[in-house]
C-alpha cells in the first residue's frame, strides 16, 4: 500500500515538528547569564553549633533517666528532615 504523502512532504514535516519542539524547550529555559548570577549569589550554609557535648553515664541497678535541656538560638533558616 502506497503512502499519500511522499518522502519529501515527511521530511518536511519531522523538521518541522523537531524545530517546533526544540524551540518551545528553548523559551522555557533561563538565559545562561541569569544561571549564572543567581548561582554567584547563592549564599554559603550557615552552621551553629547550639548542643555541646555531654556525658550520660549508665550505672548498674534500676535504668537511668536523663533529661537535658537546650535553647535554639533564633535563626532565618529551616532545619532539614531526616
Amino acid at each position: 500500500m502506497r503512502s499519500r504523502f511522499s518522502t519529501f512532504d515527511r521530511v518536511v514535516a519531522r523538521v518541522l515538528i523537531w524545530t517546533l519542539t526544540a524551540t518551545s524547550v528553548w523559551q522555557i529555559a533561563p538565559p545562561f547569564s541569569l544561571v549564572a548570577v543567581v548561582s554567584a549569589q547563592a549564599p554559603a550554609p550557615k552552621t551553629v553549633t547550639f548542643y555541646g557535648p555531654q556525658r550520660f553515664t549508665r550505672t548498674t541497678g534500676a535504668p537511668n533517666v536523663f533529661t537535658a535541656t537546650i535553647s535554639v538560638p533564633r535563626s532565618d533558616c529551616t532545619l532539614p528532615r531526616m
